[in-house]
């Protein structure tokens, strides 16, 4: 299901076409315009923000795990998103989190064009986070693909609610 991103975000994304149709005229041999992708931190960051408002988390940047619910709980909750449509991948890095079984994941796609984002995992981190062999410490991906399938294995009670569906 696709819910639409916020207004605010569209913004952007209008400011990207206007970026992309400015420097067109300057199309090489190649004939490959530059993309202006949103990359890295923005993207993480608006992932975030969006699962604060859909899941109604607390927020705790800069740490091993993004956020935590509301509840009495207080459930760690690790956020990744990838602006990439449905071939993007997520990356994980090793983490010293004590308890990672009780970690809950969402990962969603921002949809650009569409000006909307999709939830295409929700449930236990354990299920999908990369496992390190000794001494290895580099970054690894988990295709958004690798996601929707592990999607269909998590049971309705290991999944975090919607409490409020953003508006526009």
């Amino acid at each position: 299901m696709k819910y639409p991103l916020p207004s605010a975000v569209e913004q952007l994304v209008f400011a990207q076409k206007q970026l992309r149709n400015a420097y067109a005229y300057r199309i090489l041999n190649n004939r490959k315009n530059l993309e202006f992708t949103f990359d890295g931190k923005l993207v993480g960051d608006l992932g975030e923000a969006i699962a604060a408002d859909h899941f109604d988390l607390d927020l705790d940047p800069g740490k091993h795990i993004d956020g935590y619910t509301r509840c009495a709980e207080r459930t760690p909750v690790q956020i990744k998103a990838t602006g990439r449509g449905l071939k993007g991948t997520f990356q994980f890095r090793q983490s010293d989190y004590l308890d990672h079984d009780k970690v809950r994941l969402i990962a969603l796609v921002i949809h650009w064009e569409e000006c909307e984002y999709e939830i295409v995992y929700n449930g236990p981190e354990a299920m999908i986070r990369p496992n390190w062999r000794e001494g290895e410490h580099r970054a690894k991906d988990v295709s958004v693909s690798r996601m929707v399938a592990a999607q269909r294995m998590v049971k309705t009670s290991e999944m975090l609610p919607a409490v409020m569906l953003p508006k526009k």
